[in-house]
């Protein structure tokens, strides 16, 4: 199973309440590129679930509407989300489904760092992809993180990028032989 969590996009400092706050311009702006690099990927969560908070749900209907989905909006991935929340909430997915997730840190970070051990800082509009082997998500492997200014490169690629194939090769055997060490 697919895991992804995304952290909001940029929001204002200010709003008379903390759930009320809206994603700056540059906050919106980046989440629409992130969303059309994830549609070029052919990423097809089987759902979205996202915060009620504005920000986060704002941030879950930018990516929705570019990959043509709606989002479900529920209390388990406000403040406090953690993988009873996250095991919850994939209990009726199968083991070949994405699930998506868009929330608040500290809570996106310390759920990739349990799930996989790994130390993360996930910063707004980021995203980690993780890949859990059974509907538990008791453990994972941390397949992608990708920053923000990561998605603004990606996004400014040409349309028919096979973001595969931009990859470096594996070194071959004969690779090894080349004396690159002392560069």
């Amino acid at each position: 199973m697919k895991l992804y969590f995304i952290r909001h996009g940029e929001a204002q400092d200010l709003a008379p309440t903390d759930h009320s706050r809206e994603l700056t311009e540059r906050g919106k702006e980046r989440v629409s590129k992130s969303a059309q690099v994830l549609k070029r990927l052919g990423i097809t969560p089987k759902v979205i679930y996202s915060s009620p908070r504005i920000r986060a749900k704002q941030t879950a209907e930018i990516i929705a509407e570019a990959l043509g989905m709606d989002v479900t909006i529920t209390e388990d991935v406000n403040f406090g989300f953690d993988t009873s929340n996250v095991k919850l909430l994939i209990k009726k997915s199968s083991t070949s489904d994405e699930v998506m997730f868009v929330g608040h840190n500290p809570d996106m970070s310390q759920i990739v760092h349990k799930l996989t051990g790994a130390s993360v800082a996930m910063k707004k509009g980021g995203l980690a992809r993780i890949d859990v082997v059974n509907e538990k998500a008791q453990r994972g492997d941390l397949v992608w993180l990708i920053a923000p200014k990561v998605f603004d490169a990606l996004y400014d690629q040409p349309e028919t990028i096979d973001l595969q194939t931009q990859l470096p090769a594996p070194e071959t055997e004969a690779g090894l032989d080349d004396d690159e060490s002392s560069d």
